[in-house]
């Protein structure tokens, strides 16, 4: 089941990353970025987004979740060893 889950997560990412612009129609800008990085900052937005997803949906597929959140957070939380 999490390979299931993990797939359709990169998937989701895949669709952001290689259809920014359907996504930019259907949902619209994001004017925050647009205000702070420029006239693509929406697509970067969601660029970023599909990044993101695609590299939580490996986390996933792999179950690297704890490593992957002791090795970074790890040092953030006391008493964990």
């Amino acid at each position: 089941m999490r390979i299931l889950i993990g797939l359709f997560v990169v998937g989701v990412g895949l669709f952001f990353l290689f259809k920014g612009e359907a996504i930019i129609d259907f949902l619209g800008p994001i004017d925050l970025f647009d205000e702070h990085m420029g006239s693509n900052g929406t697509r970067l937005a969601y660029k970023l987004i599909g990044t993101i997803l695609v590299i939580v949906g490996f986390l996933e597929m792999t179950n690297l979740w704890s490593a992957f959140l002791g090795a970074t957070l790890g040092s953030l939380i006391p008493g964990r060893r």
